[in-house]
């Protein structure tokens, strides 16, 4: 509908707000709620998480389908991921993806099944990619 410039910066900002509202939201008063449920241990568990592997889970995420890349950005938040070290990762991840999505939306907006399915099935087909590379950046 906007062609890839246009859409790819829409996009872009629309993924770095969400994402950015996500993080702020778990850095409130609704953090001691989440604390309580998952407990003092788990946190610790993701904290150790998030400064290993945090910047790559955040960018690799960014494209999934799903509620993964949600999920992540509340995780980070709640965490208490460094600020600069989480609005980097959104960048790095969020404006590849906004383009690539743009590009296929301009590129088949004459045949808007085959734009849906290639933009649900690319991120499904990668999943496994990021999975294998957020493990191997875990292990180091």
């Amino acid at each position: 509908m906007y062609g890839t410039i246009v859409g790819g910066l829409v996009g872009s900002f629309a993924l770095i707000t969400s994402g950015l509202l996500a993080y702020f939201l778990m850095r409130t008063h609704a953090r001691r709620f989440f604390v309580r449920l998952a407990g003092r241990r788990s946190l610790d568990t993701m904290g150790v998480f998030f400064d290993r592997s945090g910047t790559w889970a955040i960018v690799l995420t960014r494209s999934l389908p799903y509620s993964i890349p949600e999920a992540m950005t509340f995780l980070a938040g709640l965490s208490r991921m460094p600020f600069e070290k989480f609005l980097t990762a959104m960048v790095l991840g969020s404006v590849p993806t906004a383009f690539v999505f743009a590009g296929i939306g301009a590129r088949w907006a004459d045949q808007p099944l085959l734009a849906l399915a290639l933009s649900y099935l690319l991120p499904v087909a990668l999943m496994p990619v990021v999975l294998h590379t957020m493990r191997k950046r875990g292990e180091q």
